[in-house]
């Protein structure tokens, strides 16, 4: 998630950001939504789980699909994906 300073900079105008997954908690999804961020995107990469495994990530295929159910409604959503 983008630092403090670069939001408060924004002097409340809207914004979207690209988070991966693992590092989005619903804290900071609610912090970023009360301060203007209308575009919430999913570094993800990839939703198979041995390609994520493979890389290294910290997260799974199913707690990206979380992650995106939980935003449902909230913000727009956008997910990464690379092939």
């Amino acid at each position: 998630p983008p630092e403090d300073a670069l939001i408060d900079a924004l002097d409340g105008r809207p914004f979207a950001i690209r988070v991966r997954p693992d590092l989005l908690t619903r804290a900071v999804a609610d912090d970023l939504i009360a301060r203007g961020c209308v575009v919430i995107e999913l570094d993800a990469l990839t939703l198979d789980d041995g390609v994520l495994k493979t890389m290294r990530r910290r997260y799974s295929g199913e707690r990206v699909r979380a992650v995106l159910r939980a935003l449902d409604g909230r913000v727009r959503r956008g997910i990464v994906l690379t092939t």
